[in-house]
């Protein structure tokens, strides 16, 4: 027992992924085996663990939480449970939370459908609204058949990122990210690369930098079906995003490409739709803080005589 009420049954289970908080409906019984829907559980490989509530295989729901990137910023990924269900969603996200806390994350984040009943949930069990997220779908053969991400990235005078960048990339994240946003998502060096998610399968990532600064950061997840990216641009550099997303979708054309946007890049909504993609859903970011900030005192100087 990891928290009174949660079970660890699996630990590093799964693919870090996009996935909604949700609910899955169970035809005649209000409970459902472990068993039965184990394989959506164990669906994820950077998942830290899956947990299940309610009586030993026979669990009223089950739920996968892990680290974003690293060990201060952790994401509920996912909480399965029937239809029928009776207990409160929100005691069991508390109890996540908790259980998070104590594997040493400050921020706990999940990202909720606009229209699921686990939004109110979310809320009373301490979760904030860190921001608006928008879904954006360019369903397949919509794409171009031609050219590559790295073909065109190198077109466009983009160059690949190196682990050097990390400074410069927190740089433009802090520019372009609105600071009620940061305080959730993120204040800190350590706390933006906790938050950097990773996805199985690699990413192509991408950098424009101009006069020495880096001006934009694009990151391009492929798999069998789908190709997800992720754009980040200089609040100064806004018109330049309509040939970032150029680079994004060359040669997707037997692909979907999607992407998550925040509410606050209107340059780039705007693009996205100006090149075809349609919206297909909105989402609420949202955080509970399981730990103050500290400010670090100022080292004293010692003089020995």
């Amino acid at each position: 027992m990891d928290t009174a009420g949660l079970v660890m049954f699996s630990r590093n289970a799964g693919v870090s992924e996009m996935v909604t908080l949700e609910s899955i409906t169970s035809v005649g019984s209000p409970r459902f085996s472990l068993l039965t829907h184990i394989g959506c559980a164990l669906s994820s490989p950077t998942v830290a663990g899956c947990w299940v509530s309610g009586p030993t295989l026979q669990p009223n729901a089950v739920a996968r939480m892990g680290r974003v990137g690293g060990p201060l910023i952790w994401q509920i990924k996912s909480l399965y449970a029937p239809g029928s269900a009776k207990f409160e969603f929100g005691e069991i996200l508390g109890l996540l939370a908790r259980e998070a806390a104590a594997l040493g994350a400050i921020h706990v984040n999940c990202r909720v459908a606009e229209e699921s009943p686990i939004l109110e949930a979310a809320r009373l069990a301490g979760f904030v609204q860190s921001r608006l997220e928008f879904l954006y779908r360019l369903p397949a053969g919509e794409g171009p058949g031609d050219g590559s991400v790295r073909s065109a990235a190198t077109n466009l005078g983009l160059r690949p990122r190196l682990s050097s960048d990390d400074v410069a990339i927190f740089r433009l994240y802090s520019a372009s990210t609105p600071v009620e946003v940061r305080t959730h998502s993120g204040m800190t060096f350590d706390e933006w690369t906790s938050g950097i998610e990773t996805h199985s399968g690699g990413v192509q990532e991408y950098l424009q930098e101009v006069d020495g600064r880096i001006d934009a950061w694009i990151r391009v997840f492929d798999s069998d079906a789908t190709r997800y990216f992720e754009i980040m641009v200089h609040p100064d550099s806004h018109e330049g995003v309509l040939p970032l997303l150029e680079c994004v979708v060359a040669g997707s054309s037997s692909t979907t490409v999607m992407t998550v946007v925040p509410e606050y890049a209107i340059s780039t909504i705007a693009a996205l739709e100006l090149k075809g993609f349609l919206g297909s859903g909105t989402f609420h970011s949202l955080v509970r803080t399981m730990a103050k900030r500290v400010k670090q005192p100022a080292a004293a100087v010692v003089t020995i005589n």
